[in-house]
């Protein structure tokens, strides 16, 4: 249900692809996910913000891998 909301009610695509190819986008990419999880979909839909911040944790987890 997180990705369809973050996908498809949010600008989060649209966001993302105004980043491509552009200096800094790694961390500007972390900010609007930061965004997009923890506030529009977490504050409309209370219900998805344990798995809004679980999808974040994973996110995170997983830049620092690299």
């Amino acid at each position: 249900m997180v990705n369809f909301v973050r996908h498809e009610l949010a600008n989060y695509d649209h966001c993302l692809a105004e980043l491509a190819g552009k200096a800094g986008v790694r961390e500007a990419v972390r900010v609007i996910r930061a965004r997009v999880y923890g506030g529009p979909i977490a504050e409309a839909y209370p219900m998805l913000r344990e798995e809004c911040e679980r999808q974040e944790a994973e996110r995170r987890s997983k830049e620092q891998e690299l």
